[in-house]
C-alpha cells in the first residue's frame, strides 16, 4: 500500500497551491493510479506575510522610538528630576514625531493593499499640483525649493484612484525633502511614453546605498546613506509607492542619471489614449 503525499507549489502567476496525491488501486495486478488535489492557498499565504510584516513592524520598528523615549524618562528621573534641558525635550519630540510617521506610513501601505479602487480619469498635472501643494510647508520648513517641470502633463490622463496616487506621490516628495540639504533642490518631471508616462522626482541627498538597490520598495527596507529617525517610515513609504503603482498597471523605481547627486525616484503610469 502507497501512502498519500502532500507538498505546496507556484505556478507563473505567483499563486500558491496545496497539492496532494493520494494512490488508488485500480486493478490488484497492476501498477496504483493517483488522485491529485489542488487547493488555492494564495489568500491564506497572502494573509501569513501580512501577519508577518505587522509583526516585525510592531515588535521593532514601533518598539524602538518608545524605548528611547523611556530611556531619556529614566535618565531624568536618576538625575532628580526638576526641569527637562532643552535638548532632552527635542530629542523627546523627534522620537515621538518619528512613532506617528511610522505609524502613519503603515496605515497608509495598508490602506494602498486593501482599501477599493475608486477609478475616475485624471490629468496627472492635476495630481502633481496637489501634491506638490500639500508638501509645500514641510519644503519651506526644510529651506528647499521644489521646480514643478511637469509640461504638458495636464493634457495626460489616467485612469486611477485620485487619493492612492497623489498620497503616492507625497511619499516621493517627502522622502525627497528629508533627504536634501537645506538651500536644496527637488526636481518634479513628467516624461511621456508610448502608452504611457513616468513621473520623475529628483533630490540632492546622498543619493542610493548601493547594498541595497536590488531590494527597494521592500517593506522596511531604506535606501539611502543616511537613514536617520525617519528610515522605518520612508521604506514603508517606498512599499506603498510600488504598491500603488502596480495597482494602476504600473510600476516604480529608481533611475541612475549620470552628472547628478543625489537619488531620482519614478512611478511609470499607462496613460488613456
Amino acid at each position: 500500500e502507497t501512502d498519500s503525499s502532500s507538498g505546496e507549489m507556484r505556478d507563473s502567476q505567483n499563486r500558491s497551491w496545496a497539492v496532494r496525491a493520494t494512490p488508488i488501486l485500480l486493478d490488484a495486478s497492476k501498477s496504483p493510479g493517483w488522485i491529485i488535489g489542488l487547493n488555492d492557498v494564495s489568500a491564506l499565504r497572502q494573509a501569513e506575510l501580512a501577519r508577518d510584516e505587522a509583526m516585525q513592524f510592531v515588535s521593532h520598528d514601533m518598539r524602538s522610538p518608545q524605548s528611547s523615549i523611556m530611556a531619556l524618562i529614566d535618565s531624568h528621573r536618576l538625575d532628580g528630576g526638576g526641569d527637562l534641558p532643552e535638548e532632552q525635550i527635542d530629542k523627546i519630540e523627534q522620537y515621538v514625531l518619528s512613532s506617528l510617521d511610522v505609524s502613519n506610513s503603515f496605515v497608509q501601505l495598508s490602506q494602498a493593499k486593501a482599501v477599493e479602487f475608486k477609478l475616475e480619469e485624471l490629468a496627472v498635472g492635476d495630481v502633481l499640483e496637489v501634491s506638490v501643494d500639500e508638501v509645500w510647508p514641510q519644503a519651506q520648513l526644510a529651506d528647499v525649493d521644489i521646480f514643478n517641470l511637469v509640461g504638458d502633463a495636464h493634457v495626460l490622463r489616467v485612469q486611477g484612484d485620485f487619493l492612492l496616487l497623489r498620497r503616492a506621490i507625497v511619499n516621493l516628495l517627502n522622502n525627497a525633502i528629508k533627504f536634501s540639504p537645506r538651500g536644496g533642490q527637488v526636481s518634479l518631471s513628467v516624461v511621456s511614453l508610448e502608452g504611457g508616462c513616468r513621473i520623475e522626482i529628483q533630490d540632492q541627498g546622498p543619493g542610493l546605498n548601493p547594498e541595497l538597490e536590488t531590494q527597494l520598495f521592500k517593506p522596511f527596507v531604506t535606501s539611502h546613506h543616511s537613514l536617520g529617525a525617519h528610515a522605518t517610515a520612508i521604506g514603508l513609504g517606498l512599499r506603498m509607492v510600488h504598491v500603488v503603482a502596480e495597482r494602476h498597471g504600473g510600476r516604480a523605481g529608481f533611475l541612475k542619471k549620470p552628472n547628478t547627486t543625489g537619488a531620482c525616484f519614478y512611478m511609470e503610469l499607462p496613460v488613456r489614449p
